[in-house]
């Protein structure tokens, strides 16, 4: 009687693998937008990521410049009037006089902007178009970011209590604007890109080392690098962490805890999906929008 090998059922081409791509071994990747992937294998490789991020500073320099001229005419450089983003960001340069560490911060940010011009430049992409795109979908993202976070509030209201917010305010200040939207761009740079790039990397590789397949590991690390980078971001606003920052901040209110987390994984899923410029800017134009006065409906 012959002998029934089961494989193959599975191996038809008697090569002696299974084919199929729910038997094809797990690369470890992500399947991300060709926002990150710029070569469309399903995997972004580390000049594919600094590109990216690059690319996206590139994009948030008008934010950059304006956050820095702010800081340098208004004549203020006590950390309670300035981003906690930035602030954590210039730790390593905090013993310079605010001149020089102004300085340190927009050579920086020059830099990266000036590698993604040479880069987009190698690679013959056109910049312009491109930059465009991500100012006109952070525009239309930011216009979103309202009533989504609304109907949110709305949702967690029963278990948080109900958010209160401020009344319309008149046509703000020129600096009081570029703060603000600047503000932004540092706190994408730091919790939608390094902090959750590192969660991401700290977690798939344990996930891998519990013996997690290749691509969950990647889900379940890119889940939790969210909820990491949201829980950061809105405890970042809290008088709490602000103190320790010699700054101010904002009094324990679950309600608005809830509004920040939230926000952050809607910017944290734009990032994964349109790349970190399309969230400064959404985040940017939000936060003038509120400035401004300018509430979703929900929430009046």
């Amino acid at each position: 009687m012959e002998e029934y090998d089961e494989e193959e059922e599975w191996d038809e081409d008697q090569e002696g693998d299974w084919e199929g791509e729910d038997w094809e071994e797990d690369d470890g990747t992500l399947d991300w937008s060709e926002a990150w992937d710029e070569d469309g294998d399903g995997e972004i490789s580390a000049g594919e990521f600094s590109r990216t991020v690059s690319f996206g500073v590139l994009s948030m320099l008008p934010l950059f410049l304006g956050y820095e001229w702010t800081l340098s005419t208004a004549g203020q450089d006590q950390l309670g009037t300035r981003s906690m983003a930035e602030a954590l960001l210039s730790l390593p340069i905090r013993s310079l006089a605010p001149s020089n560490a102004a300085l340190v911060r927009t050579a920086g940010v020059g830099i990266i902007a000036l590698y993604a011009l040479v880069s987009s430049y190698r690679r013959g992409a056109s910049v312009l178009p491109k930059l465009v795109r991500v100012l006109v979908e952070g525009a239309v993202a930011g216009v979103l970011l309202g009533p989504i976070l609304a109907l949110t509030s709305r949702a967690a209201e029963p278990y948080v209590g109900a958010m209160m917010m401020g009344q319309s305010a008149d046509v703000p200040e020129l600096r009081r604007a570029a703060f603000v939207m600047g503000g932004a761009a540092f706190e994408e740079l730091l919790f939608r890109v390094i902090v959750v790039a590192i969660a991401f990397l700290v977690v798939r590789r344990g996930a891998g080392w519990m013996g997690m397949g290749g691509r969950l590991s990647s889900l379940f690390a890119a889940v939790t690098a969210t909820a990491v980078s949201a829980m950061l971001f809105a405890f970042s606003h809290t008088e709490i962490v602000a103190r320790w920052m010699g700054g101010g901040g904002e009094p324990w209110d679950p309600a608005l805890f809830t509004w920040r987390a939230a926000s952050a994984v809607l910017l944290t899923a734009i990032v994964f999906w349109r790349g970190v410029g399309v969230a400064a800017w959404a985040h940017a134009f939000f936060n003038l929008s509120l400035l401004i006065g300018i509430h979703p409906p929900a929430l009046l």
